[in-house]
């Protein structure tokens, strides 16, 4: 039981000298941590659907702007 104590408050302080009295900080930064390594997972398993996104995305693009040339007269 002693033990759980002395980690728990070891945790906090080696947190509190960190992040200072805003824990906020501390949370975010795990936050931030688990959803970038959720992205580089799911980029690496589904990479096929990016490149599928970026052509589509490529082909709209070049799409608005042909139609922007259209409108102004230019071929």
């Amino acid at each position: 039981m002693q033990f759980k104590i002395d980690k728990k408050r070891i945790f906090w302080y080696y947190n509190k000298k960190i992040y200072g009295n805003c824990f906020v900080f501390y949370f975010l930064d795990i936050f931030f941590k688990m959803l970038g390594n959720f992205l580089k997972a799911f980029i690496k398993k589904y990479d096929f659907l990016r490149k599928l996104l970026e052509s589509y995305l490529k082909r709209v693009y070049n799409r608005i702007i042909e139609n922007a040339y259209k409108r102004k007269g230019i071929e």
